[in-house]
């Protein structure tokens, strides 16, 4: 008995042996997160900076080089694409890292070694960068994510980042001394034209950055810069005055030195003030709400704002030759903008419209917002409106309802000239429930074709010529 007692126990010993071993070998790598290798540096960032300054320029460095700076903004937010910002005290720098979440090896406050023996610092757009090596088009590639850890020595993390603050006239005067450096300017908002109506940039299906301008209250502008990437893209710039963060960049060509912001994520805008006139951004309204503001005579709109698709096709020639006209619907509600001159803005279009200090009136018939700045028109991708299926008498019948909006009309004839254009543009067309006027201009593209003999589907644009209800095509692809 006592032989067996002595066998369990050491076996019992045994086992607290093997277990406190076993753990042993299983603890986790020590924290090195709070430690400094302390490298001999011999090159600030502002020095390796100015030799990557030179449009198109790129310098290998063949001697032992090494510099330091801490993560100022990295790729969490998707702003940043394979690349991290590092800054010292004298200036800043990105690095070019061919790896996707580098966030979690290069924090924000995490400092870094570089050596810079064998690489490339160079530029884009005149922005300073260190890279691995020159490709044929004579842009800088990435270092290899295998080979980080060569170029790449970690230092402690939690540093603390604190941006420069600079005036609007720095900013926009542009410092070569800023460049890859984290900065902030007081006392800026959005311009009206976007405050609180575009997003910080457009979908990447769209375009792959967006440029949105801050001001101050003197009227100084600066670019902010977004990626479509990035994951704030869709949300709305604020509205209000304050405080904006970010690196600071410059985007080159042989002919303009344009200065950018790059704020790492929507914290680092902070506008939540009265605005420089003294007032809140335009709100959004409904087009509907708009057009119930009409009474009968003009009304001089507030600060409002609205949104919708382009309805009209400026490029057909049908709805005027100045391009200062187009049609916006949202939902199952349109109405006519006027601009002040010229716009660009083509069917399909999802606009946002500051309205503010516009004029509602009744143009010919057709309610209509005048005096409108082109520049308060900002497009923020493409939407498309499904037309209503409507019969000629429910449009003459409750015409309000459909003034502005695209409808199509089924089993439909035309008659009263041979060509769209003829008879002064104006044909009749004809459904099982009556009769409304289809108008074409002399303009448009399409005003010498001829016109189809039977019936056919029909889709167009409502509006009216004084008290004449009429429907206008965006082009000869409207009638099936």
């Amino acid at each position: 008995m006592k032989n067996l007692r002595f066998a369990l126990g050491m076996l019992l010993i045994g086992a607290v042996t093997l277990t406190s071993c076993l753990k042993k070998n299983y603890d986790g790598p020590p924290d090195t997160s709070g430690y400094d290798p302390h490298l001999a540096t011999n090159m600030t960032l502002l020095q390796a900076s100015k030799m990557g300054t030179t449009l198109g320029g790129n310098v290998k460095i063949t001697n032992d080089s090494t510099v330091w700076g801490i993560v100022v903004a990295d790729d969490r937010s998707g702003n940043l694409y394979k690349q991290i910002v590092i800054q010292d005290s004298t200036g800043g720098i990105a690095l070019m890292i061919d790896a996707y979440d580098l966030y979690g090896d290069y924090p924000v406050g995490r400092k870094v070694y570089v050596k810079l023996k064998g690489l490339y610092i160079g530029n884009y757009g005149g922005l300073p960068q260190i890279g691995y090596a020159v490709d044929n088009t004579g842009s800088l590639v990435q270092i290899p994510a295998s080979l980080a850890d060569k170029y790449i020595v970690k230092g402690n993390i939690n540093n603390p980042v604190v941006p420069k603050k600079i005036t609007m006239a720095q900013a926009s005067g542009y410092d070569a001394t800023l460049l890859n450096t984290l900065v902030s300017i007081d006392s800026v908002e959005f311009v009206a034209a976007s405050a609180g109506i575009s997003p910080f940039a457009q979908p990447s299906s769209i375009s792959s950055g967006t440029d949105v301008y801050i001001e101050d209250c003197s009227g100084t502008q600066l670019d902010i810069r977004t990626s479509g990437y990035a994951n704030f893209a869709s949300y709305l710039v604020p509205s209000g005055k304050g405080t904006i963060t970010g690196i600071y960049t410059v985007y080159k060509t042989t002919s303009k030195t344009t200065p950018q912001l790059v704020i790492r994520d929507t914290s680092d805008a902070k506008l939540y003030g009265p605005r420089c006139s003294g007032s809140q951004a335009p709100q959004f309204v409904s087009i509907d709400s708009i057009r119930h503001l009409y009474a009968g005579s003009d009304v001089m709109l507030g600060s409002y704002k609205i949104k919708g698709v382009v309805v009209s096709d400026n490029a057909s020639g049908n709805f005027g030759t100045n391009n200062k006209t187009l049609y916006i619907q949202d939902g199952n509600r349109g109405i006519s903008v006027f601009f002040n001159q010229a716009h660009s803005f083509s069917l399909g279009d999802s606009l946002n419209i500051v309205i503010a200090g516009g004029t509602l009136t009744s143009y010919n018939g057709v309610l209509e917002i005048k005096s409108v700045a082109v520049s308060s028109a900002i497009k923020v991708g493409t939407g498309t409106i499904v037309p209503r299926q409507v019969t000629i008498s429910e449009i003459n019948t409750h015409y309000s309802d459909y003034e502005g909006t695209i409808v199509k009309i089924v089993n439909a004839t035309i008659s009263g000239g041979t060509t769209y254009g003829d008879n002064a543009g104006n044909k009749t067309l004809t459904d099982a429930s009556g009769t409304i006027t289809l108008y074409t201009a002399s303009a448009a593209s399409f005003a010498g074709s001829t016109i189809p003999s039977g019936s056919h589907t029909v889709t167009g644009l409502i509006n009216e010529y004084n008290t004449t209800h009429q429907i206008q095509l965006r082009s000869l692809n409207d009638v099936q």
